[in-house]
């Protein structure tokens, strides 16, 4: 465990710190703010001549510059080294055309080049879609303009630079200069860097607080140069900021100084969080941290940013609330909800651009805590829904906040505010609140991020290598230990947490990784401290004996969901995976049944059908344990959606074969008129179409035909992903869905006429031949056969979720290669699902009188005097030869596919390819799950057999009896795989 004198020693240094008028700053210098300083010039006597005010900082740039010219790159996000290497080529430029007091550096011309060469190969690989960074847009627009401005320097032209300068305008389209020239605080005037030319800097001097512009070194900077007279006050916030911040007098200086409120909020909060109790830190020390945070409250404002006079921040406002509650004082909400609350969420500020998580975070914890929740349940509910949404919406778990560019921290505080609020519930302050499907949703949020932290976690014990991120992943695994759905996981719990423990034990000072984001980002070593010591006291105490959840959490469905577990277990595909790791996808599979089960009428109905509880336990199963399995972490709005597809098509399966068939019996023509009609989505329903030779259909049986139909045309074509779709992935998949209803009829009518048929055409020992058929094996099995079992469908329904999510509405096969590929593997997917379909159904299709892949005329015997065994074994090798066959087709397919470069020119589309491919292998692995669970356990339901065995010898049924799964459950995930027996 933790000491307190551990703690109480981050408090005595934070106090240490402490400069009475310029506050405390423990944030690591960064290339950015040093080299704006570094360009400061101050004039010498009247007559022109000037030195260079800190040659330190520029010494400092010229150490810190890389081998290939750059600065920053390859640490942190992209925008960092293109920001820091943009500015760092700005000073050496101007260094050089006027050295000054500055020392020679012979190589000085080589380097400008160098990274001139550097910044133009950043901005060229820039992902400007990804960027988060508060005001990058401004900044980077203005660095740019200055480059261009240079003399010999060529204009930076890039695939993005229309986009940014779009960006920068619409972000300057309401500034007018005066706004910051009254007494209102503006986030611009932390960016003045960014305003030189627009604005009059005299104009902004009564902004000045100690010295300094919002506690910005680089904006102090660019105040200072720019200003028509000297401004000494100024010169001195520097001049203390480069002695006196983490730089210690080298040159460097940090992006933020002072930031008093923030890390003093920052640690207070955590190490609280963490179980310290006030008495542990009692210490003189801790008092004067108490009173500067005391006195930030004191003007009534009741909210405050990461130093004193600047604008207020929700998340800054929020830390000190809950620091203040620790140290017994209270302080009202109110100014928060304010300043921050919106419609349907909070905000950092106004016309902000992207919602931050973080804010909602914090600001639902400080509210969870209010002696009386009851009055801001509607914030409360709010706040909860849009984090739920968030974290839906997030692929592969990562949420990159504005603030802090570790999705670790992001999924830390989700889950802390989660925690507090199933707490709440549970004790009944806000039972009922949210709903059920809002539960549901927060329960499936909360579970998915702590159980993939866990996954994520390295060998080492560590996330990324990083001391502050393993902090955080140990915090977020030892809340995972006090909610219920983690109780029977606590075993793996443990062990990775003394993993996490060994790891943050043994770290060093230089494995610190930066990641608080302000213009660049940088780290607090008051901050990594304090989640450090938070980690080491949480994770080293016994797990709570009293959860959270467990009123809204059914444990039942979780204690049912384990002989499923056994079953996984079995097949090939999880025979090396840990036990508890398919529990887990059990646990988080058992959340998805509700939302699941709700929507069970919405498009068929279930009347005269036998219970499907059986499917929806198995179905999301599938699903959770591929998607962990290969830590592919797809949206838990993809799951969800692949979810309802597949219990849909499943549905859809049933419905064509026990309700269209029977009701259009010996009139499947009429059949196919009115599938047409479901896609026209005319309001007519039941009038205007001539039925011919079947004109005795009621319109009741009719409309109970066509309504549901229509429903389920209308739920796939108009899903909100697939209207966000490429016009060509829409029109894919309303060709495919068509094609799939119309097989189904197809289907029907090969089955009828191979029922009449097989009467008079038995081969003991043999399936019956289908010799009257008018098509061939091939021909049938890669069309009709192939389209029936909706993997040409639900394939063109995937590459719409992609197109729609990960591509923004472009195509998600963007060229004719990439187009042609993917047609080809999903026609080898679809006729291998069949034939693997057909192998493990031999008998099933025999007793319900369905055609049959080895019933073709193909299949028969070449030669005679076979036994009934060996001649049935012998049609089912062959058919799985040639299943394998088109397996071989398949991952051909899908290996050129993936080695396929993608150079559309647009630098998303192309680098969103291997995420694309990584989600089909997470979707061909759920395939290979149904393949294996076919042989390993039944868990399908038969239809009553329409007719007698087709293969038997008397009575007796001569094919080996085999676990068998009802066809509809392959049709609902569209694919089968190859390994049907374990071990093969």
């Amino acid at each position: 465990m933790a000491s307190p004198y551990t703690a109480i020693s981050l408090i005595r240094r934070a106090a240490e710190g402490y400069d009475e008028k310029y506050g405390a700053g423990f944030m690591s210098c960064t290339t950015y703010d040093t080299a704006w300083v570094s360009l400061i010039m101050k004039p010498l006597d009247e007559d022109g001549k000037s030195v260079w005010l800190f040659p330190q900082s520029f010494t400092y740039l010229l150490a810190a510059q890389s081998e290939d010219g750059g600065w920053g790159h390859g640490v942190g996000p992209q925008i960092d080294g293109i920001l820091d290497t943009a500015i760092s080529l700005l000073s050496l430029k101007r260094h050089f055309a006027e050295p000054l007091n500055v020392p020679y550096h012979h190589d000085l011309e080589k380097r400008i080049e160098k990274a001139a060469t550097s910044l133009r190969s950043q901005l060229a690989t820039w992902d400007f879609q990804e960027t988060t960074h508060v005001g990058f847009e401004i900044i980077l627009s203005a660095l740019l303009r200055y480059l261009e401005q240079e003399a010999e320097m060529v204009a930076f032209d890039f695939e993005s630079r229309e986009n940014l300068e779009i960006l920068s305008a619409a972000a300057f389209s309401h500034f007018e200069p005066e706004s910051l020239y009254g007494t209102a605080k503006s986030p611009l005037l932390r960016s003045l860097e960014a305003l030189i030319g627009l604005i009059n800097f005299d104009k902004v001097s009564h902004h000045k607080r100690q010295g300094s512009m919002m506690a910005s070194p680089s904006s102090t900077a660019a105040y200072l140069m720019h200003v028509s007279r000297w401004d000494d006050e100024a010169e001195q916030y520097l001049k203390h900021v480069v002695a006196h911040g983490t730089g210690h007098g080298n040159g460097g200086v940090p992006s933020v100084y002072p930031s008093t409120y923030f890390e003093y909020a920052w640690s207070l909060s955590t190490i609280s969080r963490a179980g310290f109790q006030l008495s542990d830190l009692e210490c003189p020390e801790l008092k004067i941290v108490s009173e500067v945070l005391l006195r930030a409250y004191e003007n009534d404002e009741k909210a405050i940013d990461f130093a004193p006079n600047l604008e207020t921040n929700p998340n800054n406002s929020a830390q000190g609330i809950l620091s203040l509650a620790f140290l017994g004082q209270t302080v009202a909400v109110e100014k928060l909800l304010e300043y921050f609350a919106t419609e349907g969420h909070f905000h950092a500020y106004a016309l902000e651009r992207e919602p931050s998580l973080s804010v909602n975070c914090y600001a639902l914890r400080v509210l969870l805590c209010q002696p009386d929740v009851s009055q801001y349940t509607n914030q409360i509910k709010d706040a909860v829904r849009f984090l739920c949404d968030f974290w839906w919406k997030s692929d592969g778990g990562i949420i990159k906040d504005k603030w802090n560019s570790s999705p670790l921290y992001s999924s830390l505080l989700l889950v802390e505010a989660v925690v507090d609020l199933l707490a709440l519930i549970d004790n009944g302050s806000l039972a009922g609140l949210l709903g059920q499907d809002l539960e549901s949703r927060v329960l499936i949020t909360i579970f998915q991020a702590c159980l993939w932290t866990l996954l994520k976690q390295e060998c080492n014990g560590s996330w990324n290598s990083s001391v502050e991120e393993t902090a955080y992943g140990v915090l977020v695994l030892s809340e995972a230990r006090r909610t219920s759905m983690f109780t029977d996981l606590e075993s793996s719990l443990r062990p990775a947490l003394d993993s996490g423990l060994s790891y943050l034990r043994s770290f060093h000072v230089s494995a610190t990784t930066p990641l608080w984001v302000d213009k660049v980002t940088s780290y607090s070593y008051m901050i990594r401290d304090s989640y450090v010591l938070a980690a080491l006291r949480r994770a080293s105490v016994s797990s709570p004996e009293k959860k959270v959840a467990t009123s809204i959490f059914n444990n039942n469905q979780a204690v049912r969901g384990r002989k499923h577990v056994k079953l996984l277990k079995m097949t090939p595909l999880f025979t090396q995976v840990p036990e508890w790791q398919i529990q887990a996808s059990m646990i988080e599979s058992v959340l998805f049944q509700p939302m699941l089960y709700a929507r069970r009428l919405d498009i068929f109905p279930r009347t005269n059908m036998e219970d499907d509880k059986k499917y929806f336990d198995i179905i999301p199963l599938t699903w959770t344990s591929c998607n962990n399995r290969q830590r592919t972490f797809a949206p838990a709005s993809f799951l969800y959606e692949m979810m309802i597809i597949s219990f849909l098509n499943y549905q859809a399966d049933e419905f064509m074969e026990a309700c269209a068939g029977t009701a259009f019996q010996g009139h499947t023509d009429a059949l196919r008129q009115l599938i047409d009609r479901a896609f026209r989505q005319d309001p007519s329903s039941c009038q205007g179409l001539v039925f011919s030779s079947c004109s005795y259909i009621g319109h009741s049986s009719y409309a109970e035909v066509l309504m549901p139909l229509r429903r389920f045309v209308s739920y796939v074509s108009n899903h909100p992903y697939v209207l966000a779709a490429s016009r060509w992935d829409r029109e894919s998949l309303k060709r495919e869905l068509r094609t799939f209803l119309h097989a189904h009829v197809t289907q029907l009518e090969d089955n009828t006429r191979f029922q009449q048929h097989h009467q008079q055409h038995q081969h003991p020992g043999y399936a019956t031949a289908y010799t009257s058929s008018t098509d061939s094996f091939f021909h049938w099995v890669r069309t009709t056969s192939a389209d029936h079992t909706s993997c040409p469908y639900s394939f063109s329904f995937v590459s719409c979720l992609m197109s729609a999510r990960l591509l923004n509405g472009k195509d998600c096969f963007p060229t004719v290669h990439e187009k042609y590929l993917a047609a080809v593997a999903c026609r080898h997917l679809a006729t291998m699902c069949r034939m693997y379909n057909d192998y493990g159904s031999i008998t099933r299709d025999a007793s319900e009188g369905n055609l049959n892949s080895i019933n073709f005329p193909e299949y028969q015997p070449t030669i005679s005097n076979i036994t009934n065994e060996v001649g049935v074994n012998t049609q089912k090798c062959a058919l799985f030869d040639l299943a394998e066959y088109e397996r071989a087709c398949l991952n051909d397919a899908l290996r050129r596919l993936a080695e396929m470069i993608r150079g559309t020119g647009n630098v998303k589309l192309d680098r969103a390819k291997d995420r694309q491919m990584d989600i089909w292998r997470m979707f061909c692995d759920v395939t290979d799950l149904y393949g294996q669970i076919y042989v390993v356990r039944d868990i399908g339901s038969r239809m009553a057999a329409p007719m007698a065995s087709s293969i038997t010898n008397g009575d007796r049924v001569l094919l080996p009896t085999e676990p068998l799964l009802h066809k509809g459950l392959f049709r609902a995930m569209g694919m089968a795989r190859a390994e049907l027996v374990p071990g093969h």
